[in-house]
């Protein structure tokens, strides 16, 4: 009785992470949100290296990812009622850096799905995740995703 108790509580936490590999440089801790900023509740996130899908999973929000270093990665996020988000994650940080252990949050408003929207740029990936050598941290860039929703025709 005990095994099984302990699985149900480890299934959950379980699904909602990806690791990698042990050498993790980067965890990344993602906040899907509606276009109000409610906490979306579940989502299917799939991790993508060089076209091919790596791992894919339904994740609770906040989902985990704990990634190594100097890889380009695709986390393609899916949500019934909302476009696909592609969000581009660049791990590679100076080679000073022997233990990486660096800790990145975002908060990313997914975007309904309208027949309105410019499909022209429906593909192209919705937020970069890279590290900056001035702040010696990893950020997403606002600017660049803004831009993508006026595109597409989101932010309006």
């Amino acid at each position: 009785m005990k095994k099984i108790i302990s699985l149900l509580i480890l299934v959950p936490i379980l699904l909602s992470s990806f690791i990698i590999d042990d050498k993790t440089c980067l965890e990344v801790k993602g906040f899907l949100l509606d276009a109000k900023d409610k906490k979306l509740d579940k989502v299917n996130v799939s991790l993508m290296e060089n076209g091919k899908e790596i791992k894919n999973m339904e994740a609770k929000i906040p989902f985990k990812l704990e990634l190594p270093r100097d890889h380009y990665y695709s986390l393609v996020v899916t949500k019934e009622g909302y476009l696909p988000a592609v969000i581009m994650v660049d791990t590679n940080v100076p080679k000073t850096h022997d233990e990486c252990g660096f800790h990145f949050e975002f908060h990313y408003n997914m975007v309904p799905e309208n027949n309105t929207y410019n499909k022209e740029f429906i593909d192209f990936p919705a937020a970069l995740v890279k590290y900056t050598k001035s702040g010696d941290e990893f950020v997403i860039s606002e600017k660049y995703n803004t831009h993508i929703k006026g595109l597409i025709g989101a932010n309006k």
